[in-house]
């Protein structure tokens, strides 16, 4: 992905740049970039202009083209460049023009499938070519026509001579940007070579997949390789003692040409062309298995059957005299076939394109068996690494059988010495090696029992708050009241009952059945307030109620105190519960509770209680919670991993605050009642923008759909925060002229890949949830953390009636939870008795030692993250650059190590876990995938035909060619000259002698290594 930015100002009125015309190009070169500007230099060979793409890591240049360029424009193409933001850089004659200005982004992502007639598959952006730039052609948006395609140095055609495509097409009925297109290949190249299109406009050359991108015997990475045909031998005997002029057709040799039969070479002699040359034999050599030209023997049994427990005895019963048995060559190793209950053997040679290490792996549907050995009568299965040597012919057989469906049979070589990474193509693999850590993870298990509770009457608690101003009269300095952490709104000593109670009432941890009554009276002489709370509940009690207070406007200031007048005393139908040593309790629970309810009780407990303004705010339209589900549409994962904002759930990374997915509609109206959003977030990682996709309709009452990224101001303090947008003021500052807007999505978006954030609670409507946004939090009560673990869930069984079984899930591995226990005062004889039966197994701790190739790093940290661990392993010589992932929670995980810049398979990883400390800690290295070089399906380039006679083999610029027709030749005694009589005046007598009428073929005699 390559971004220019290029910035637009006023140099002088001599030069400068006034417009960038492209603003986006593709990685791979070839996009064309139009500058226009003033005084721009006319003689591009004395000074003249230069064009620079720069970035904060590179410079690469953009070629300015002569034609195209005059005093007011610059016509420029981009080189091949690495994915990233850039800006132009205009010089003139020696002289730097300022530039400002952005450009965007093009990516071009190139499959390519090999025939005569190849076929290419990615985003080829456009479906217009030359004469049929018409509107039938544009069914994308795009108009910027396909200027050439190339393949094998050659341009690839289009078009058939009757003006017909061979076939373009774009995806999804021509809507897409990916498609495929046909053409055929020009010239007669033979060798290794690649494919691109040149698209005109921003978009230029395209960039190949890396999974295109094969690699050669030579060591070439290309796309196409081309290879000769061997059509046919003259003549197909000749004598054991070599010597025979064999005329070799076929098409498209080249002069680089090499021949073999069997092990012998035949020397070329005279001219290569096109369709013939002529080879010298040597001397007959003996084997009892011949290699071939390129590709492998597919033999068939059609209407032959086997299980593969007997596969192999049946192949081996069979001769190739039977009536459903035929053959065929396939080039790599690898067919499907439609035809279903039959049996096949592929075989032939591999020839190792170097040294070293090899691995075989075989996949096909039905069974199948694959040997690989030095010769064909000793066909035995391989090891998982065999040593192989290069260009040596090695035979490989695989068998098969099918009894139902279609066939496919596939077989790959990986070799493991290879010199080239995964970046260079996408047939290399990189080591990946993983380090585990495991663990035994108990759960911790508290058993409650309740007793002893009876119903009585109740008394409900009195409280008395003073509140009194220091500075001698009312003021707008404000008080709030808190109990278990949540408070009121701010208010004033001038506030009445009225106002205090339903202030009060909105308190997060009230139970339906439960209320507060308030008395405000004001105090004289000094002003303020004295509050006479009572609190009507069948618990009995509060912990106490907190008072805080804030300055007034100009710093004036208040004074509270408060006390319990009067203690209540619970109904004993109810009781509540909390850990020890925490102040936050659970909802109330009956004494007779069934274990549902208990655990109900205890998961809001430990999720976050929001006030009613919170949980039912005035004005909403719409309220998203996130608490069972995310809205289709949307994204994001909903999980508990972080204090939620209210309830128990929050969704992680979501793309979306509000989404229609009604295809006819237009959106949601925003109205004078519906046009605010408000959400809670938590975390720094998104971006300060806020994406509204809308119709609006203008003053020709036309509907118009588009999009405008509202900017916005991101609180990124730790913790939850609330932010609202009005978004039918920021679209009428956007369109003053409009009439009505709808809105489609509203969009949020992250930093990065790897960063996170949070989003609950989304309101739609005509009123904040609450009139300071910054007060949010003090309307919440926090989850109870035992321990400080957040719990991540909670089980309850019931064996019965009052006694619970309760079982702790937590996240981070939390451990050492005090009991719970109930909270004061409880009815009288009422008991509840708590026993920790199982303790949580504590997380893994402790550090590691990690060895390579005889070095050794000690004293790892159970808890460093990827980028950290990879700076401590790099510190051992030779292991290279590493890319590390860790995942798993804190009592089972693991790290999967990349090798990035270690080619091939490395030694091993060894790791010492014995000061890892835990329950049944066990550390292990495990080898997940060896680093190496696959050819899969194995290439035709290293693969050569089975057979019982000699064969004549070419190979044209190292690329070895396919017999096309019968390329058997035997050394015959039949045809090999003697000598049985020599005479001065006489002559040479003897037989088999060659009767030519063209002197050139025939057979020729030497005395003394001249000529006779």
């Amino acid at each position: 992905m390559l971004n220019i930015f290029i910035k637009l100002s006023f140099f002088s009125a001599v030069r400068s740049v006034l417009k960038v015309n492209t603003i986006a190009g593709s990685l791979n070169g070839g996009t064309k970039i139009t500058i226009d500007g003033t005084g721009f230099a006319t003689n591009q060979y004395d000074g003249g202009n230069s064009v620079f793409l720069t970035s904060e890591t590179e410079v690469v240049e953009c070629k300015v083209q002569k034609d195209g360029t005059t005093e007011v424009q610059i016509l420029c193409v981009t080189e091949p460049a690495k994915e990233g933001y850039y800006f132009v850089k205009v010089n003139v004659d020696g002289e730097d023009i300022p530039q400002n200005s952005s450009v965007g982004v093009i990516q071009n992502t190139q499959a390519v499938d090999f025939s005569e007639v190849i076929e290419m598959k990615g985003k080829i952006m456009s479906a217009v070519y030359g004469s049929n730039i018409i509107s039938t052609a544009v069914t994308n948006s795009i108009s910027d026509p396909i200027l050439r395609v190339y393949a094998a140095f050659q341009l690839c055609e289009l078009k058939m001579p009757n003006d017909v495509f061979y076939g373009i097409t774009l995806d999804n009925d021509g809507l897409a940007q990916t498609g495929t297109l046909k053409c055929k290949m020009t010239g007669t190249f033979i060798g290794n070579s690649n494919a691109s299109i040149i698209i005109d406009g921003p978009y230029g050359r395209t960039l190949p997949d890396l999974d295109l991108l094969r690699v050669s015997g030579n060591g070439d990475i290309y796309m196409i390789q081309t290879y000769a045909e061997v059509t046919g031998i003259s003549p197909p005997l000749g004598s054991t003692e070599g010597g025979l002029r064999l005329t070799v057709t076929g098409k498209n040799f080249d002069t680089n040409v090499k021949v073999t039969i069997g092990d012998t070479m035949c020397e070329i002699e005279g001219e290569v062309t096109p369709s013939s040359f002529v080879c010298v034999t040597a001397k007959q050599s003996s084997s009892s298995a011949y290699f071939g030209n390129r590709g492998l023997i597919w033999e068939r049994w059609n209407e032959t059957t086997s299980t593969f427990a007997n596969l192999e005895t049946t192949i081996a019963g069979l001769t190739g005299s039977e009536p459903d048995y035929s053959t065929s060559q396939i080039d790599d190793f690898f067919f499907e076939d439609e035809g279903n209950s039959f049996v096949s053997r592929v075989k032939g040679f591999f020839v190792p394109p170097s040294n070293g290490e090899y691995t075989f792996h075989i996949l096909g549907n039905g069974g199948a068996r694959l040997y690989l050995t030095t010769n064909a009568a000793d066909t035995q299965n391989p090891a998982s690494k065999v040593n192989r040597c290069k260009k040596m012919c090695y035979y490989i057989e695989a068998i098969h059988q099918v009894t139902s469906g279609s066939a496919k049979l596939q077989v790959a070589a990986r070799f493991l010495n290879t010199e080239l990474l995964n970046t260079q193509t996408g047939f290399a693999k990189q080591e990946r090696v993983r380090l585990k850590f495991g663990s035994t993870v108990v759960k911790a298990v508290q058993t409650m029992t309740i007793t002893g509770f009876s119903s009585m009457n109740q008394t409900n608690a009195v409280y008395q708050v003073q509140v009194t101003e220091q500075s001698g009269g009312f003021t707008d300095a404000t008080y709030q009241l808190c109990i278990y952490g949540s408070c009121t709104e701010p208010l004033t000593t001038s506030a009445d009952n009225t106002e205090v109670e339903a202030s009060m009432n909105d308190l997060a941890f009230l139970e339906t059945s439960e209320s507060f009554t308030v008395t405000a009276t004001p105090t004289n002489p000094q002003p303020g307030t004295l509050l006479t709370i009572t609190f009507n509940s069948e618990r009995g009690g509060l912990g106490g109620i907190q008072i805080m207070t804030t300055p007034g406007s100009i710093g004036e200031t208040l004074a509270a105190t408060g006390s319990q007048t009067t203690s209540g005393s619970p109904s004993g139908d109810f009781l509540a519960v909390l850990h020890t040593g925490l102040t936050v309790p659970s909802p109330l629970i009956s004494p007779t509770a069934s274990a549902q309810q208990v655990e109900t009780a205890l998961s809001i407990m430990y999720g976050t209680r929001c006030s009613k303004k919170l949980k039912n705010p005035e004005g909403k339209s719409r309220h998203y919670t996130f608490e069972t589900s995310i809205p289709t549409g949307f994204g994001g994962l909903m999980t508990n991993k972080v204090e939620p904002f209210c309830g128990q759930k929050v969704v992680r990374n979501p793309g979306y605050l509000f989404r229609d997915m009604v295809a006819a509609s237009k959106g949601l109206f925003l109205t004078t009642s519906v046009f605010l959003v408000c959400f809670a977030y938590r975390g720094n990682e998104i971006q300060s923008r806020i994406r509204l996709s809308y119709t609006y309709q203008n003053d020709m009452l036309e509907y118009i759909y588009t999009y405008y990224d509202v900017p916005v101001t991101l609180n990124t303090d730790e913790g939850w925060h609330l932010h609202c947008l009005d978004m039918k003021a920021a679209l009428s500052q956007r369109q003053p002229a409009a009439l009505k807007f709808y809105v489609k999505e509203i969009r949020v978006f992250k930093q990065g890949i790897v960063q996170e954030f949070f989003i609950d609670d989304v309101y739609i409507g005509r009123k904040a949830p609450v009139d300071d946004l910054d007060k949010v939090n003090e309307y919440r009560i926090l989850p109870s953390k035992p321990n400080n673990a957040l719990m991540k869930s909670v089980s309850v069984v019931s064996p019965s009636i009052g006694v619970y079984e309760i079982t702790f899930y937590t996240h981070d591995c939390g451990y050492d939870f005090p009991a719970l226990t109930p909270v004061t005062p409880l009815v009288t004889g009422g008991q509840v008795a708590v026993s920790r039966t199982t303790e949580a197994s504590p997380p893994l701790t402790g550090t590691y030692n990690v060895e390579f190739n005889g070095e050794t790093v000690s004293g790892i940290d159970y808890s460093l993250e990827n980028e950290l661990l990879a700076d401590e392993l790099e510190t051992m010589p030779g292991i290279g650059n590493l890319g590390v992932k860790r995942s798993g929670d804190c009592a089972n995980f693991q790290y999967d190590i990349t090798f990035l810049s270690r080619p091939g398979d490395v030694p091993p990883l060894n790791i010492d876990g014995s000061d890892i400390n835990g329950v049944g800690v066990v550390v292990t290295s495990q080898n997940i995938e060896d680093g190496g070089l696959w050819f899969g399906p194995i290439f035709g380039e290293f693969l050569r035909t089975f057979h019982v006679k000699p064969q004549v083999s070419v190979a044209v610029n190292d690329i070895p060619s396919l017999c096309d027709g019968d390329c058997t030749f035997e050394w015959s005694s039949a045809r090999t000259p003697s000598l049985t009589a020599n005479d001065p005046l006489s002559g040479v007598t003897g037989t088999s002698f060659l009767v030519q009428k063209d002197r050139s073929m025939r057979d020729r005699i030497t005395v003394l290594g001249t000529c006779c």
